[in-house]
């Protein structure tokens, strides 16, 4: 999927990229507190895949445009993912939902399970309890998959278009958003 051509409607400062212990990005992401945000347009989908294990997510997406797609992703599968590549929802252990109705991951696999929508500013929160993973966008918990007892997960995003940001609200590990970012390469 391409995403180049993106306008910028904003005029953000160009702050230097840091990078950040708990979490794996290519070169077109930085993560600031709990935001994530796509700063360069490089024609593709950017993505963010935690490092520490967490149980339960809320999260704010605020894409530029219709593309976002927030999720959890199991975390043996996160240890060996590259952040570089694109299409990271299409890898095994990835469980989901994009922004359409119809787009829902289950074990990187799109499926036609139908749920709300979602729009730019919605809340959508994840959870893993005992063997499911559940899933909540407007104010019910739905189950979205069936994946076993004792897993871990990790938080996964793929953003795409220029200023798109997903904001970790709340999380079983907060001090995953609130380290002070060290200046290190992956």
């Amino acid at each position: 999927m391409g995403c180049g051509g993106s306008k910028p409607k904003l005029n953000l400062p160009d702050l230097s990229l840091q990078r950040n212990p708990d979490w794996k990005y290519n070169s077109s992401i930085k993560v600031e507190g709990n935001v994530i945000q796509q700063f360069k347009d490089h024609g593709c989908t950017s993505c963010c895949i935690g490092k520490v294990p967490i149980t339960q997510i809320k999260v704010k997406i605020l894409p530029s445009q219709e593309y976002c797609f927030v999720g959890l992703m199991e975390k043996t599968a996160a240890d060996q993912a590259s952040a570089t590549s694109n299409g990271i929802v299409n890898l095994k252990g990835v469980y989901g939902c994009g922004m359409s109705e119809n787009d829902v991951v289950m074990n990187g696999q799109v499926t036609h399970y139908k749920r709300p929508a979602l729009q730019s500013g919605d809340f959508v929160e994840f959870k893993y309890t005992k063997d499911r993973i559940f899933f909540k966008i407007a104010k019910d918990w739905d189950l979205l998959y069936v994946v076993g007892e004792g897993k871990e997960f990790v938080f996964v995003c793929e953003i795409c278009h220029l200023y798109s940001r997903v904001e970790i609200i709340e999380s079983t590990k907060l001090e995953l958003t609130q380290s002070d970012p060290p200046n290190n390469q992956q």
